[in-house]
């Protein structure tokens, strides 16, 4: 049974018939219980993975931050400090409200594009053919 202690020496003096003998079962339970507390407290492999992972994350993290421009790290910190920042309900419904917006805006761009085009159309067709300008003067008073 020593041999699957690791450290354990291979011959043991003989103990003095003052020293006390405790009785196996009771060694081998108190062996089970500090190596049941060893596993407890020591940092499995499981842990130094998850540690791994995060640290990984951070430096993305880390890295994306680095792209952006000073002008948007100073209004994300101000949007942060604000009430739509204060937690995460709040800083979800700004983002709703801000995709919200953006849709908005995205349907007046494309409307303002179609009305161009059309206009543009409209121009065309009703230019003179043969590429003389033909206008109307306006009276001097006017001018």
């Amino acid at each position: 049974e020593r041999a699957e202690i690791a450290g354990a020496p291979e011959h043991l003096p003989d103990p003095g018939e003052d020293a006390p003998r405790q009785a196996l079962p009771a060694l081998r339970e108190a062996y089970r219980a500090a190596s049941q507390l060893y596993e407890k407290v020591g940092v499995g492999a499981d842990l130094r993975a998850e540690q791994a992972r995060a640290e990984s994350d951070e430096s993305a993290a880390l890295a994306e931050l680095d792209r952006l421009t000073n002008k948007v790290r100073t209004r994300a910190a101000q949007l942060l400090e604000g009430t739509d920042g204060a937690d995460g309900p709040s800083r979800q419904a700004a983002a709703a409200r801000a995709e919200s917006l953006v849709q908005l805006l995205e349907t007046r761009a494309s409307a303002a594009s179609e009305q161009l085009g059309r206009l543009r159309g409209e121009a065309e067709r009703l230019a003179p053919a043969d590429g003389e300008s033909r206008h109307t003067e306006l009276p001097g008073d006017r001018v």
